[in-house]
């Protein structure tokens, strides 16, 4: 790039900043920076420098913005959705979810609908950590616990003219008699992920457990920049039933506080005993060594076997979910 070429292109992202913003005292404009440093001889790495001008500003707009190689583009868009899928004892199903990708949809709701029609106990959804981008996915994995209200989400622009509205489907598909789902979250469950959160708290047989989201729920889209760079910015607010959770995430119905724990917590020792253990003690105690180390994950447990213990055996069942109210 020219330096011509480089001043043209500062130029034009100034002109775009002082059509949002007035003039305030500050630093001196970038092109003056720029013309000091050629003034004195100092010399500076222009692709460097320019890079740096762009992240600087695309931050300062939004701070989960990033400017992405091609190689960093197509790295992002082949990730996978589901990190890990366990069945543990009880009928109790574990599903870590990494993020709300593109492959998000078919993959979630494969295991959700397999544990439902199989009548497992319930399932604990990990998104703690958990971000992505991909609207369609959280469509129809919402639409699994979405039955009453057929809009969804609503995106708006800058001025907060609606640019989209999200509702149910006739093609979505349902579940027969909904599975408990507790959907684990954390200060980093973000984006598509939070979406979904926000989406689906409240809802029957749902249970949201851990602290508040991020609160970072906007939508980023993939802007090509240059033939080498795609950036990646909010261009959309998102708001569920009305509520735009930027700066705020969502609470949670169970508040759980993990920070501190090391995850090294132990079981006590096992009761030395004559009598061989039972199958049902060893598969409990199995549980409860999987689980007692994570704060979230052993209350998520409690909570499903209580409710387990509420319904027949094996029985299809649509299991209300329990009031937070009294719950610590």
């Amino acid at each position: 790039m020219s330096l011509r070429l480089f001043y043209s292109f500062i130029a034009v992202l100034m002109m775009c900043l002082c059509a949002f913003c007035q003039e305030v005292e500050g630093p001196r404009p970038i092109e003056d920076v720029y013309k000091i440093l050629l003034d004195h001889n100092i010399a500076f790495d222009l692709n460097k420098t320019r890079r740096a001008t762009v992240e600087g500003l695309i931050k300062a707009v939004d701070s989960g913005a990033m400017l992405l190689t091609a190689e960093q583009f197509h790295a992002m868009m082949i990730r996978t959705s589901v990190e890990k899928v366990e069945e543990w004892p009880e009928d109790i199903c574990y599903l870590k979810v990494r993020g709300i990708f593109r492959d998000a949809g078919d993959e979630i709701i494969e295991h959700l609908k397999k544990w439902n029609d199989s009548g497992k106990a319930g399932v604990i959804m990990d998104l703690r950590g958990s971000g992505g981008e991909s609207l369609p996915s959280v469509d129809r994995i919402a639409a699994l616990y979405v039955s009453d209200d057929p809009l969804l989400y609503l995106l708006k622009d800058g001025r907060g003219e609606i640019i989209q509205t999200h509702r149910l489907s006739v093609d979505n598909e349902t579940l027969d008699g909904n599975i408990p789902l507790l959907l684990l979250v954390d200060k980093a469950t973000t984006a598509a992920s939070e979406l979904l959160v926000a989406i689906l708290k409240n809802r029957k047989g749902v249970l949201v457990i851990g602290v508040s989201t991020s609160g970072d729920i906007s939508y980023r889209e993939n802007v090509p920049l240059s033939q080498d760079e795609i950036l990646h910015i909010v261009t959309r607010r998102v708001y569920v039933n009305g509520v735009q959770y930027e700066g705020v995430g969502v609470l949670p119905d169970v508040a759980v506080n993990s920070d501190g724990v090391d995850g090294k917590r132990k079981l006590p020792p096992k009761v030395i005993s004559i009598k061989p253990e039972s199958a049902k003690a060893k598969s409990d105690r199995d549980l409860m060594e999987k689980v007692f180390p994570d704060p979230v994950l052993l209350r998520a447990t409690d909570i499903l076997l209580a409710m387990k213990a509420t319904v027949t055996y094996g029985k299809k069942t649509t299991v209300d979910t329990p009031s937070p109210t009294g719950i610590h």
